[in-house]
């Protein structure tokens, strides 16, 4: 297209290089694509510390014997989340993330190993299970989460009113669109009193004290 554009690759966890973190900081737009809980969390408090916005995707199903015994896909289900430093509920609160989660997964992080059982024993269950992507349904929900930025640039987007800007749903299955109600906290940090707003780093980047500036 000849557009004057420059690709930069970061290889690093989301979460521990600060080149990640300083390449959030630049970003006006952030596309959220990962399962990774740690990672999610962080591009959530970008949104508030850097004045981003996000645009955070998720996909999964389930595959299994239907009524008839055979194997097929029997759910498949995309989200599209668009959350502003202004408006739209946080993924917290659109309870796309736990803390239990992240205590897990840095669990995990730091013993590979570690099994079930000793999870378990530390109080760190409830990960989701492994929720099967078909590609196809991949780049639908890719597609949609770019023309949520679409709608962002020129908005054109008319909703029922049964449907919300921050969190949509496509059911691939049903071919059914939705939205989940969110947690109404007015105590969240993040979307209730923002007290991430904009906040100063001198502590360290996104308030991590193990990223000094």
């Amino acid at each position: 297209m000849g557009l004057p554009t420059a690709v930069t690759s970061v290889v690093g966890l989301i979460d521990t290089d600060i080149s990640a973190l300083s390449a959030l900081s630049t970003a006006d737009v952030v596309f959220g694509c990962t399962d990774d809980y740690l990672g999610r969390d962080i591009v959530n408090a970008s949104v508030y510390y850097y004045l981003n916005a996000l645009i955070d995707v998720g996909l999964g199903g389930r595959v299994g014997p239907d009524r008839n015994g055979i194997i097929r896909l029997l759910n498949q289900k995309g989200r599209i989340s668009r959350i502003l430093p202004e408006e739209g509920k946080c993924l917290y609160c659109q309870r796309e993330l736990r803390s239990e989660l992240l205590s897990r997964q840095l669990e995990i992080r730091a013993n590979p190993n570690i099994s079930e059982q000793e999870l378990h024993d530390k109080y760190l269950t409830g990960g989701k299970e492994q929720a099967p992507g078909v590609a196809p349904f991949t780049g639908t929900v890719a597609n949609l989460a770019m023309t949520s930025l679409y709608d962002l640039l020129a908005p054109y987007r008319r909703l029922p009113d049964e449907l919300r800007y921050d969190n949509l749903w496509i059911d691939f299955t049903k071919m059914e669109f939705k939205s989940d109600e969110p947690i109404e906290d007015p105590e969240c940090p993040y979307c209730g009193t923002r007290m991430f707003l904009a906040k100063s780093e001198i502590d360290g980047l996104l308030g991590r004290p193990f990223f000094q500036l």
